[in-house]
Protein backbone atom coordinates (compact mmCIF):
# COMPACT_ATOMS: atom_id res chain seq x y z
CA UNK A 1 0.00 0.00 0.00
CA UNK A 2 1.39 3.34 -0.84
CA UNK A 3 1.36 5.51 2.18
CA UNK A 4 0.95 8.76 0.10
CA UNK A 5 -2.50 7.70 -0.72
CA UNK A 6 -3.49 8.80 2.62
CA UNK A 7 -1.99 12.40 2.71
CA UNK A 8 -4.05 15.38 1.58
CA UNK A 9 -3.17 16.97 -2.14
CA UNK A 10 -3.41 20.53 -3.02
CA UNK A 11 -3.53 23.60 -0.79
CA UNK A 12 -1.60 23.25 2.49
CA UNK A 13 0.34 20.59 1.55
CA UNK A 14 3.51 19.29 3.67
CA UNK A 15 7.35 19.96 2.58
CA UNK A 16 8.54 17.55 0.20
CA UNK A 17 11.25 16.34 2.70
CA UNK A 18 8.26 15.80 5.43
CA UNK A 19 5.83 14.08 2.91
CA UNK A 20 8.67 11.46 1.94
CA UNK A 21 9.04 10.97 5.56
CA UNK A 22 5.88 10.12 6.04
CA UNK A 23 5.24 7.99 3.43
CA UNK A 24 8.15 6.02 4.84
CA UNK A 25 6.64 5.48 7.94
CA UNK A 26 3.51 4.59 6.77
CA UNK A 27 4.69 2.02 4.38
CA UNK A 28 6.62 0.72 7.68
CA UNK A 29 3.60 0.38 9.97
CA UNK A 30 1.25 -0.92 6.92
CA UNK A 31 4.15 -3.83 6.24
CA UNK A 32 4.33 -4.91 10.25
CA UNK A 33 0.72 -4.97 10.70
CA UNK A 34 0.14 -6.81 7.43
CA UNK A 35 3.20 -9.25 8.93
CA UNK A 36 1.00 -10.14 12.06
CA UNK A 37 -1.57 -11.22 9.87
CA UNK A 38 -0.45 -14.54 8.50
CA UNK A 39 -3.62 -15.94 7.53
CA UNK A 40 -5.57 -12.70 6.55
CA UNK A 41 -4.99 -13.28 2.53
CA UNK A 42 -4.49 -17.38 3.19
CA UNK A 43 -7.46 -19.31 1.83
CA UNK A 44 -7.56 -22.42 3.77
CA UNK A 45 -9.01 -25.47 2.16
CA UNK A 46 -12.01 -26.80 3.10
CA UNK A 47 -10.51 -30.12 4.53
CA UNK A 48 -7.10 -31.16 5.22
CA UNK A 49 -5.77 -33.38 3.03
CA UNK A 50 -5.58 -35.63 5.30
CA UNK A 51 -8.90 -35.50 6.79
CA UNK A 52 -11.76 -38.23 6.31
CA UNK A 53 -14.02 -35.64 5.20
CA UNK A 54 -11.67 -35.23 2.32
CA UNK A 55 -13.62 -34.58 -0.97
CA UNK A 56 -11.38 -36.36 -2.99
CA UNK A 57 -11.20 -39.38 -0.78
CA UNK A 58 -15.16 -38.83 0.31
CA UNK A 59 -17.15 -42.03 -0.27
CA UNK A 60 -20.73 -42.63 1.26
CA UNK A 61 -21.76 -46.07 2.40
CA UNK A 62 -25.11 -47.01 2.56
CA UNK A 63 -25.82 -48.57 5.67
CA UNK A 64 -29.62 -49.28 6.02
CA UNK A 65 -29.62 -52.94 7.41
CA UNK A 66 -28.95 -54.90 4.42
CA UNK A 67 -25.87 -56.42 2.61
CA UNK A 68 -24.50 -55.71 -0.32
CA UNK A 69 -25.38 -58.92 -2.00
CA UNK A 70 -28.79 -58.21 -0.84
CA UNK A 71 -29.12 -54.65 -2.06
CA UNK A 72 -27.62 -55.66 -5.73
CA UNK A 73 -29.86 -58.63 -6.23
CA UNK A 74 -32.97 -56.30 -4.87
CA UNK A 75 -31.60 -53.26 -7.10
CA UNK A 76 -31.44 -55.62 -10.05
CA UNK A 77 -35.23 -56.84 -9.24
CA UNK A 78 -36.60 -53.24 -8.99
CA UNK A 79 -34.47 -52.62 -12.22
CA UNK A 80 -36.18 -55.43 -14.13
CA UNK A 81 -39.60 -53.98 -13.00
CA UNK A 82 -38.85 -50.42 -14.44
CA UNK A 83 -38.04 -51.97 -17.66
CA UNK A 84 -41.53 -53.85 -17.88
CA UNK A 85 -43.28 -50.68 -16.40
CA UNK A 86 -41.96 -48.93 -19.29
CA UNK A 87 -42.99 -51.16 -21.76
CA UNK A 88 -46.28 -51.26 -20.39
CA UNK A 89 -46.66 -47.13 -20.13
CA UNK A 90 -45.07 -47.31 -24.16
CA UNK A 91 -47.73 -49.46 -25.11
CA UNK A 92 -50.90 -47.32 -23.46
CA UNK A 93 -49.78 -44.15 -24.71
CA UNK A 94 -49.59 -45.77 -28.24
CA UNK A 95 -52.59 -47.56 -27.84
CA UNK A 96 -54.19 -43.96 -26.28
CA UNK A 97 -52.98 -42.40 -29.66
CA UNK A 98 -54.43 -44.85 -32.33
CA UNK A 99 -57.39 -46.54 -31.00
CA UNK A 100 -60.41 -46.26 -33.00
CA UNK A 101 -63.95 -47.43 -32.99
CA UNK A 102 -67.82 -46.69 -30.93
CA UNK A 103 -66.13 -46.15 -28.16
CA UNK A 104 -63.10 -44.29 -29.12
CA UNK A 105 -63.40 -41.22 -26.66
CA UNK A 106 -63.79 -43.29 -23.21
CA UNK A 107 -61.07 -45.41 -24.61
CA UNK A 108 -58.61 -42.59 -25.43
CA UNK A 109 -59.26 -40.93 -22.17
CA UNK A 110 -59.18 -44.64 -19.98
CA UNK A 111 -55.82 -45.31 -21.78
CA UNK A 112 -54.50 -41.83 -21.05
CA UNK A 113 -55.67 -41.87 -17.29
CA UNK A 114 -53.47 -45.15 -17.18
CA UNK A 115 -50.84 -44.34 -18.81
CA UNK A 116 -50.69 -41.24 -16.78
CA UNK A 117 -50.37 -43.50 -12.99
CA UNK A 118 -47.80 -45.77 -14.96
CA UNK A 119 -45.43 -42.84 -15.33
CA UNK A 120 -46.02 -41.69 -11.80
CA UNK A 121 -44.79 -45.76 -10.77
CA UNK A 122 -42.18 -45.47 -13.02
CA UNK A 123 -40.95 -42.59 -11.18
CA UNK A 124 -41.55 -44.76 -7.91
CA UNK A 125 -39.87 -47.51 -9.18
CA UNK A 126 -36.53 -45.79 -9.84
CA UNK A 127 -36.62 -43.80 -6.63
CA UNK A 128 -36.74 -47.05 -4.94
CA UNK A 129 -34.01 -48.62 -6.17
CA UNK A 130 -31.95 -45.34 -5.71
CA UNK A 131 -33.05 -44.97 -1.75
CA UNK A 132 -31.15 -48.40 -1.39
CA UNK A 133 -28.32 -47.21 -3.27
CA UNK A 134 -28.52 -48.83 -6.94
CA UNK A 135 -28.77 -47.25 -9.73
CA UNK A 136 -31.72 -46.74 -12.03
CA UNK A 137 -32.22 -47.24 -15.73
CA UNK A 138 -33.32 -43.98 -17.97
CA UNK A 139 -31.84 -45.09 -21.35
CA UNK A 140 -34.97 -46.30 -23.44
CA UNK A 141 -32.86 -48.84 -25.62
CA UNK A 142 -31.37 -50.64 -22.40
CA UNK A 143 -34.75 -50.72 -21.03
CA UNK A 144 -36.70 -52.43 -23.79
CA UNK A 145 -33.55 -54.90 -24.04
CA UNK A 146 -33.94 -55.80 -20.18
CA UNK A 147 -38.10 -55.99 -20.53
CA UNK A 148 -39.63 -59.48 -20.00
CA UNK A 149 -42.73 -58.50 -21.63
CA UNK A 150 -44.04 -56.71 -25.07
CA UNK A 151 -47.39 -56.28 -26.66
CA UNK A 152 -48.98 -55.81 -30.37
CA UNK A 153 -48.35 -52.54 -31.76
CA UNK A 154 -51.47 -49.87 -31.83
CA UNK A 155 -51.60 -48.69 -35.16
CA UNK A 156 -54.93 -50.81 -37.11
CA UNK A 157 -55.19 -53.06 -33.98
CA UNK A 158 -58.83 -52.73 -32.91
CA UNK A 159 -60.15 -51.81 -29.49
CA UNK A 160 -60.83 -55.30 -28.49
CA UNK A 161 -57.62 -56.19 -29.29
CA UNK A 162 -55.89 -53.30 -27.89
CA UNK A 163 -57.77 -54.03 -24.08
CA UNK A 164 -56.74 -57.13 -23.98
CA UNK A 165 -53.42 -56.96 -24.36
CA UNK A 166 -53.14 -54.26 -21.47
CA UNK A 167 -55.05 -56.71 -19.74
CA UNK A 168 -52.29 -59.23 -20.23
CA UNK A 169 -49.55 -57.23 -19.31
CA UNK A 170 -51.11 -56.12 -15.79
CA UNK A 171 -52.07 -59.43 -14.94
CA UNK A 172 -48.15 -60.12 -15.64
CA UNK A 173 -46.86 -57.62 -13.51
CA UNK A 174 -48.85 -58.72 -11.21
CA UNK A 175 -47.53 -62.34 -11.23
CA UNK A 176 -44.02 -61.18 -11.02
CA UNK A 177 -44.43 -57.95 -8.23
CA UNK A 178 -46.15 -61.11 -6.15
CA UNK A 179 -42.93 -63.11 -6.69
CA UNK A 180 -40.96 -60.29 -6.02
CA UNK A 181 -42.36 -58.84 -2.86
CA UNK A 182 -42.32 -62.39 -1.23
CA UNK A 183 -38.74 -62.83 -2.27
CA UNK A 184 -38.05 -59.26 -0.89
CA UNK A 185 -38.97 -60.38 2.87
CA UNK A 186 -38.32 -63.89 3.07
CA UNK A 187 -35.08 -64.04 0.95
CA UNK A 188 -33.49 -60.59 0.76
CA UNK A 189 -35.40 -59.37 4.43
CA UNK A 190 -35.97 -56.14 2.77
CA UNK A 191 -39.54 -55.33 4.57
CA UNK A 192 -39.05 -51.97 2.97
CA UNK A 193 -39.39 -53.07 -1.02
CA UNK A 194 -41.53 -55.72 -0.10
CA UNK A 195 -44.39 -53.58 1.06
CA UNK A 196 -43.81 -51.33 -1.87
CA UNK A 197 -43.82 -53.92 -4.15
CA UNK A 198 -46.70 -54.97 -2.66
CA UNK A 199 -48.88 -51.88 -2.86
CA UNK A 200 -47.46 -51.43 -7.00
CA UNK A 201 -49.13 -54.84 -7.41
CA UNK A 202 -52.63 -53.41 -5.73
CA UNK A 203 -52.51 -50.63 -8.17
CA UNK A 204 -51.79 -52.77 -10.86
CA UNK A 205 -55.08 -55.25 -9.64
CA UNK A 206 -57.35 -52.29 -9.89
CA UNK A 207 -56.10 -51.27 -13.38
CA UNK A 208 -56.30 -54.57 -14.53
CA UNK A 209 -59.98 -54.95 -12.71
CA UNK A 210 -61.29 -51.64 -14.99
CA UNK A 211 -59.53 -53.05 -18.30
CA UNK A 212 -61.29 -56.46 -17.49
CA UNK A 213 -64.90 -54.63 -17.22
CA UNK A 214 -64.55 -52.12 -19.77
CA UNK A 215 -63.55 -55.77 -22.16
CA UNK A 216 -66.60 -57.26 -21.31
CA UNK A 217 -68.28 -54.27 -21.69
CA UNK A 218 -66.75 -54.42 -25.47
CA UNK A 219 -68.23 -58.28 -26.24
CA UNK A 220 -71.47 -57.76 -24.66
CA UNK A 221 -71.73 -54.99 -27.34
CA UNK A 222 -70.37 -56.34 -30.18
CA UNK A 223 -72.72 -59.55 -29.11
Amino acid sequence: MNGAAFLPAGRGQLPHRAREFLCSALFRLTTAYQARRPFARKTQPAFASGSRLSVSKLKMKTNIGLNDEARLEVGQMLNLILADESVLYATTRDYHWNVTGGNFRSLHLQFEEQYTQIAGWIDEVAERARSIGCGARGNWADLTKAARCSADPGIGLPAEHMLSELLALHEEMIVQLRTDSEACGATFKDAGTADFLTGLMERHEKAAWMLRAQLETEEEEAG
